[in-house]
């Protein structure tokens, strides 16, 4: 049962890799875009004679937090998705301090493997039912229903984490474009 553990594996690794891999052309855009957004600032500062430092203040403040943002974006988004989890505990009514299950929500084999414990018992009064078929099909189509919803569930998981890691590594690429007001509309987009 572990093959969806495995194979999600692999996919975060691959995400991960690939955020190493593309990081440099992101930092070499955020310079870019970073070049032309100061040069744009001072020509605007020189050229209409306006010497505000409470405007030169804030886009420092700004450039620096949105900067921020992009380097560190991979922990700033586990750290969101970590979060959510506990979040999701919290308003279970468990204490996330003191719960150990955190991991077994992230791990899809484990969670299909908890069908096979949940339907053991079916299991064990099915090899010994009297052979009437009214209990022996009631008891095989509680066993295979149990085992597929949690099958379901575990590729749910699964499925959940990869769309995560995947929305994670595109915004990636386009948050230096949100730096810019001209490449502002680059950007990814939160649904409203």
């Amino acid at each position: 049962m572990n093959i969806l553990t495995d194979t999600l594996a692999v996919f975060i690794g691959l995400f991960q890799l690939g955020w190493n891999n593309i990081l440099p052309d992101i930092t070499s855009l955020f310079a870019i875009l970073l070049i032309l957004e100061v040069t744009m600032f001072g020509l605007f500062m020189a050229l209409f004679n306006k010497s505000s430092y409470t405007e030169a203040i804030m886009k420092t403040f700004v450039i620096g937090i949105w900067g921020w943002i992009v380097f560190n974006f991979p922990q700033l988004s586990l750290d969101l998705f970590n979060s959510l989890i506990q979040i999701g505990f919290t308003a279970g009514g468990l204490d996330p301090a003191l719960d150990t299950t955190h991991d077994l929500l992230l791990d899809p084999s484990r969670i299909a493997g908890y069908g096979m414990e949940a339907t053991a018992p079916l299991a064990g009064s099915l090899s010994f039912a009297p052979w009437d078929l009214a209990d022996s099909l009631v008891l095989s189509i509680s066993y295979l229903i149990i085992v597929l919803c949690f099958l379901i569930l575990a590729i749910q998981v699964f499925v959940c984490q990869i769309e995560f890691y995947l929305t994670a590594a595109i915004i990636g690429i386009f948050l230096p474009f949100a730096l810019m007001s001209p490449t502002v509309s680059l950007r990814p987009h939160c649904a409203t």
